[in-house]
């Protein structure tokens, strides 16, 4: 059996796109239990906080700062499909994911208890300071080559 799965895009706070989500499965009362969720290169999905559940994450495709900020203190997780790891993100702790590889990042969610649009659990955080390092700051990237080989997914020591 086949089931066709919904992709729906995503934007950020400004409107502007930042990559996309696809809902995998579903508990008896409709509640998401595991979604994808996809960051487009440069981009961040968040910062935002729930109050009811907690996310966990596993990045399958490309590399990820999963970034809390618990106490006024920002902590980075860096994880990725050559470092797997779930990384859980308790409830009442904001959280973005910023995509700091070369291509599309993926990332697997079973958030818990299963998300439910009418619980109205997504909130924005308007008091964030934070930006992470370039995952690889040996790459010059005001040389146009380097910016091809990056956008294509090469490495110029490949």
């Amino acid at each position: 059996m086949t089931t066709q799965l919904k992709r729906i895009s995503t934007k950020d706070a400004t409107g502007a796109p930042n990559g996309w989500l696809s809902p995998l499965e579903y508990d008896a009362d409709g509640g998401t239990v595991a979604y994808i969720t996809a960051v487009a290169p440069g981009c961040v999905k968040g910062p935002h906080l729930h109050h009811i559940r907690e996310g966990n994450f596993t990045c399958i495709k490309g590399t990820v700062a999963i970034v809390t900020r618990e106490n006024g203190a920002y902590h980075t997780e860096v994880c990725g499909d050559s470092d797997l790891k779930r990384i859980t993100v308790p409830p009442g702790v904001p959280c973005a994911l910023y995509n700091i590889g070369f291509g599309e990042a993926q990332l697997l969610n079973h958030p818990h208890p299963p998300y439910r649009a009418d619980q109205n659990d997504e909130h924005t955080v308007d008091d964030w300071n934070y930006a992470p390092e370039p995952h690889d700051s040996s790459l010059d990237f005001s040389d146009p080559e380097v910016i091809r080989m990056a956008m294509s997914g090469l490495r110029a020591d490949s």
